[in-house]
């Protein structure tokens, strides 16, 4: 993929999203709290433009903010998951990732 910005990476995710049937609400919620902070740190730490190396830079510094309990298994899954579907576009055009499906996981005889 040509360069990209991490902004236009994670509003690119969002359409990808928007694409696979995600609601409105959560497609503002996961842009807005999954997404952006990745956006911000990679920023911050001077990745204006997005790349594999500065994707497992933040996955890094989300395992060492984990290991030092500074925040918790849940929400270090749910900031991983964003970083992921933004590596997922940047990785092609028509990315393959599997958006969990609404309802239960078990499946219950008749």
């Amino acid at each position: 993929m040509d360069e990209i910005s991490c902004k236009e990476l994670a509003v690119k995710t969002r359409e990808v999203m928007r694409a696979k049937d995600t609601g409105e609400y959560s497609l503002w919620k996961q842009y807005m709290e999954n997404l952006l902070p990745a956006v911000r740190w990679l920023r911050r730490n001077g990745h204006e433009i997005f790349s594999e190396e500065a994707a497992y830079l933040y996955l890094n510094y989300l395992v060492g903010r984990l290991s030092r309990n500074e925040i918790k298994r849940s929400y270090h899954n749910y900031l991983r998951k964003g970083i992921v579907r933004m590596m997922e576009v940047y990785g092609c055009d028509l990315p393959t990732y599997s958006f969990p499906k609404v309802g239960s996981r078990y499946q219950f005889n008749d």
